[in-house]
């Protein structure tokens, strides 16, 4: 005895359905479940960094009855082949196949996010190079900018992680620049390679942090943007030119800063309080201030007088998240320290100010959560 069921309950099932592949297999059921299926099938396409995946994407991609429905792209670029082996180097046609399947996502009429992970090493200390990626990484984006041009998506979010920074030459195009003016959603994740630039890495890092990130990206999302995700595997403070005091964006409502050093050329904590009123959620993952000079005694700022100027005036804060341990490159987790010394090359070192100090920040922090926490159950 077979069991009917209308479209309308096979819909109501299939929204229900995270696996992609479930919905594939239905597809193949009947004629019926695969009209029903497809539209969820293909609301996230995914993508990896090898040439049958990149051919893959662009197949569906220009497939009429597939386009209309997708709605994200994701792009995992993990070092890997297809069969799971560690890549010596990625193949020119590689990312030819990466870069004809991204210029051709302007025929995706419903697109709202496009993440890409590019590959999370570079330089010998983070693992071995790989030959090409770097390359990879400005075609990709090149693509973009092109099918950006061709016809304008309705994108929401962007991600962009693991980007080297001397390959962002597209992020300046118009067509990108658009696109940023209506996005709600921005994830930056930025890698501090100075092991393949050599003695121009300096010039390169404070040209990210104090002309691409201000001019070319953040200030095109001010008017929309709704979530900034701003995240770097190193260290950044305002030696790199990062000045964020006169940054304002009208909506934002949640924030991401990672390894961000809020010393006074840095304006982190101005950034933050000037949003108060719209803010949120806040997240700070290993967030530094600066310690006192050596020999000195002197601390140019606590935590604690931050940590209390947060309660004060964040009072639209309903979700905090500041991480209370660290892992270093070589998985080591200790208690966090939260101040730095400026080091050689663009880096910092963790300083020690002492357990009385610590204890304050700590109790001082365990105020604030308890007053988010109290709004958070507030009637």
């Amino acid at each position: 005895m077979s069991i009917y069921l209308p479209v309308e309950i096979w819909t109501a099932i299939f929204e229900e359905v995270p696996d992609t592949h479930d919905l594939i297999s239905a597809r193949r059921a009947s004629r019926m479940l695969c009209a029903t299926a497809t539209p969820f099938a293909f609301r996230v396409l995914f993508v990896a960094g090898t040439r049958r995946s990149a051919q893959g994407l662009k197949h569906l991609i220009e497939s009429p009855q597939i386009a209309v429905h997708v709605k994200e792209i994701i792009y995992r670029d993990t070092g890997l082949d297809s069969k799971g082996k560690k890549l010596t180097y990625v193949r020119t046609s590689t990312i030819d196949a990466l870069y004809d399947a991204f210029s051709a996502i302007y025929n995706l009429p419903l697109l709202e996010t496009v993440s890409l992970t590019f590959f999370q090493s570079y330089g010998y200390w983070r693992g071995s190079d790989i030959p090409g990626h770097r390359k990879l990484q400005a075609s990709v984006l090149d693509a973009l900018a092109l099918s950006f041009t061709r016809s304008q998506p309705n994108l929401k979010s962007l991600h962009l992680h693991n980007l080297h920074i001397t390959h962002l030459g597209p992020l300046a195009s118009p067509a990108i620049r658009t696109v940023l003016e209506h996005l709600s959603d921005l994830r930056i994740s930025l890698l501090f390679d100075d092991t393949t630039d050599g003695s121009a890495f300096p010039a390169h890092w404070e040209h990210f942090w104090g002309t691409t990130l201000p001019e070319r990206i953040l200030t095109p999302t001010q008017s929309a943007l709704i979530s900034l995700t701003l995240h770097s595997d190193a260290h950044v403070g305002g030696d790199a030119r990062l000045a964020l005091a006169d940054m304002r964006f009208a909506h934002l409502n949640a924030l991401s800063l990672r390894r961000v050093v809020f010393d006074a050329r840095t304006g982190a904590e101005v950034f933050i309080l000037a949003h108060a009123q719209t803010l949120m959620r806040l997240e700070l993952i290993g967030c530094k201030l600066p310690a006192p000079a050596y020999g000195s005694a002197h601390l140019p700022r606590a935590w604690a007088d931050v940590w209390d100027k947060f309660e004060i005036e964040l009072v639209g804060l309903r979700e905090l998240r500041v991480d209370q341990r660290r892992s270093d490159r070589w998985g080591f987790n200790g208690p966090e320290r939260r101040y730095v010394r400026a080091g050689p090359q663009m880096t910092f070192v963790e300083a020690e100010i002492g357990a009385e100090s610590d204890a304050a920040d700590a109790a001082s922090l365990k105020r604030l959560h308890a007053a988010v926490a109290a709004r958070v159950e507030a009637p």
